[in-house]
């Protein structure tokens, strides 16, 4: 085999009775993450849910992790971060937040890691509202 053989396969069979189908994913070797899918700019009202969604694939499997403005984006009572793997490899991570508040407003990044590399994407969160000026707390 050689790399060029990878990719997506499917088969066909059908008799005058039935018919069936069934498709894989070849994948050779390892690889640096790729983003399938990435969220866009959004502008909500305060108490609004937004949902950002980011997808990759690599192998081996890479770790989405999420940011605000550059520090980690945390779950709380307001916001679900969850991901899961498909069949296919891909990596699906979602933020969701039930309640936007002016605060969550920021620049939001998405990053998927796996030991042969880091890829990321940034888009805005603007939240319509007063200004707020966020403390971070900093481990020195």
């Amino acid at each position: 085999m050689k790399l060029s053989d990878q990719g997506m396969y499917q088969c066909f069979a059908s008799s005058q009775v039935d018919s069936v189908q069934a498709s894989a994913q070849l994948l050779l070797g390892d690889s640096h993450p790729v983003l399938l899918d990435r969220f866009i700019n959004h502008t909500v009202q305060p108490f609004s849910a937004v949902s950002l969604k980011c997808v990759a694939n690599a192998s081996p499997t890479p770790q989405i992790r999420w940011r605000l403005d550059g520090y980690p984006l945390l779950p709380d009572h307001r916001r679900l971060i969850g991901q899961y793997v498909t069949t296919n490899n891909d990596v699906i991570s979602h933020v969701n937040i039930s309640s936007v508040q002016p605060l969550d407003g920021g620049w939001v990044t998405c990053s998927a890691t796996n030991r042969f590399g880091t890829i990321s994407h940034t888009a805005r969160l603007n939240v319509y509202g007063n200004g707020t000026i966020a403390f971070v707390a900093v481990n020195q």
